[in-house]
């Protein structure tokens, strides 16, 4: 995971001002579309998150600058995914633990398709 720079854009959803985040590069951090943590994490976590000043991005503030206080290792995973129609292949999907932005409707749609035997039944087995 590389360390970024702040968005100082003030035309994007993303604009980070320095009056809020001062420091030149963002913490090292995965994006939110899901997190999965272990138990033996939760505690440290909890208390870095309770000393750590609110930041409203809030996967670079749990993922990023509290897992770092807390001094809890971070991994991505490609099975979070964010995507978008044209990378929505059920091969893809059958292993993935979240995916997001999808509406109800489509949600529903790639359920009942990867309930379809048939529809997966040339995928590889995930990993």
């Amino acid at each position: 995971m590389p360390r970024l720079e702040p968005i100082r854009d003030t035309e994007s959803k993303w604009y980070l001002p320095p009056s809020v985040y001062a420091r030149t590069s963002l913490p090292r951090y995965v994006l939110g579309a899901g997190y999965v943590v272990s138990a033996s994490a939760v505690r440290p976590l909890f208390q870095a998150a309770l000393e750590t000043p609110f930041f409203y991005l809030e996967d670079i503030f749990l993922t990023g600058l509290v897992a770092e206080k807390a001094g809890v290792e971070v991994i991505h995973t490609s099975y979070l995914m964010t995507m978008n129609d044209s990378d929505a292949g059920l091969c893809k999907l059958l292993g993935t633990v979240s995916a997001h932005p999808l509406t109800p409707d489509k949600q529903r749609t790639i359920w009942r398709r990867l309930r379809n035997d048939s529809a997966t039944s040339g995928c590889p087995s995930p990993k």
